[in-house]
């Protein structure tokens, strides 16, 4: 059986694990997320501390219709050609990816993701596939 994670992530708010019906009931139809899978990002000892996640159409950082919320925000790092942003579940974990202490493996997880709204804050959620 297939196990996953859904993470809820809100402007300015830490990262919250949520049940995954409890996530899908705050989703909006308002804001696309552009992405179509993710890789995971991994420590040293193969715990999985955030995604790469991979955008169609490549657009600005500041001007994503969904990910703009989150331009300033350490969790989100918005790589240099627009293709990709790299999520961390944990901004804790920033330092960690800057100095290369995280890698991304070829997981191609696609357990979905979608925009939220929750009390009329606009967020992101995204489920990722559990491997232990």
């Amino acid at each position: 059986m297939l196990r996953m994670t859904t993470y809820l992530f809100l402007p300015g708010q830490p990262t919250r694990r949520c049940d995954h019906a409890e996530a899908e009931q705050f989703a909006t139809s308002g804001e696309g997320t552009g992405g179509f899978f993710y890789d995971h990002l991994r420590d040293a000892t193969q715990v999985v501390r955030g995604v790469r996640y991979y955008l169609v159409g490549r657009p600005a950082s500041g001007t994503h219709a969904l990910f703009r919320y989150f331009a300033d925000d350490a969790r989100f790092v918005f790589l240099p050609d627009g293709w990709a942003i790299d999520i961390l579940f944990d901004a804790t974990d920033a330092a960690d990816l800057r100095e290369g202490r995280l890698s991304c493996d070829g997981a191609q997880d696609f357990l979905g993701s979608w925009a939220v709204r929750v009390g009329g804050v606009v967020g992101f959620c995204i489920a990722v596939g559990d491997d232990a």
